[in-house]
């Protein structure tokens, strides 16, 4: 170039400068939690069953690239922890606006997959270095302290168990038919009992061969009903009357 009107000759070198990103990703955020009809769901002492839908953010520092839209988040782990039997799952979330625009990421479990139980959820941010931040990331903390970004998550897949029973009786005896129920999981919310008398469960008094049935729903929303039949029929006349007086 010219300086002072003099040529003047000179070298140049590239100088690429990389920022190292020691910083771990931001703490997530659950922006939705839901079953799979869309019913939402809360992160702790949650009763579900089926098909959940887990919807999560999460933004990095932006200090390899120099933005700070979480682009640099690459990986997002979802742990399922069975607190009572230390058993693991562990899912591989999808980042659902592209890894060049978003910080959504989402993932739809069957929970029939899972033993029923008690969890808690862990879940893991990787960034481009590989830089990791995991919420309560240590299973026996998980186990002791009952910690977790979703915690106390009781899946149930299995169905109240149902036992009905009824006796055959005479007009004018207490309602002769009985419902027992359990769930070991989410628990047994409600017990529906009827019968297709005109008393329905109230003393009987209609003679007729009737059916009783029983519905018994989980706290998870499972339904189980269970039916049986008895009869009622005329209960005998009384005795002879004495005699009158002269």
């Amino acid at each position: 170039f010219n300086y002072n009107q003099t040529q003047t000759l000179y070298n140049e070198t590239n100088i690429t400068v990389i920022v190292n990103d020691t910083t771990i990703p931001s703490p997530v955020n659950i922006s939705n939690f839901t079953l799979f009809d869309g019913t939402q769901q809360s992160i702790t002492y949650a009763n579900v069953t089926g098909r959940i839908i887990i919807n999560i953010s999460a933004v990095d520092n932006g200090n390899f690239t120099g933005n700070t839209t979480g682009k640099e988040v690459t990986a997002i782990n979802i742990t399922f922890f069975n607190i009572s039997n230390g058993a693991n799952a562990s899912y591989l979330l999808s980042n659902v606006t592209g890894f060049a625009t978003g910080t959504y990421w989402n993932i739809t479990i069957n929970t029939s997959t899972l033993t029923d139980g008690v969890y808690n959820i862990t879940i893991q941010v990787n960034d481009t270095l590989n830089n990791v931040n995991t919420t309560n990331s240590s299973n026996s903390t998980l186990s002791a302290s009952g910690l977790g970004i979703i915690t106390n998550l009781r899946i149930d897949n299995t169905a109240p168990t149902v036992t009905v029973s009824c006796s055959n009786v005479q007009t004018g005896a207490a309602f002769p038919c009985s419902c027992s129920n359990s769930d070991s999981t989410s628990g047994v919310k409600t017990t529906a009992e009827s019968s297709d008398a005109p008393e329905n469960t109230g003393k009987s008094s209609s003679t007729g061969s009737f059916t009783y049935t029983c519905t018994v729903t989980d706290y998870a929303g499972l339904s189980t009903t269970k039916t049986t039949t008895y009869a009622v029929t005329q209960s005998g006349g009384g005795g002879s009357g004495g005699g009158g007086g002269g």
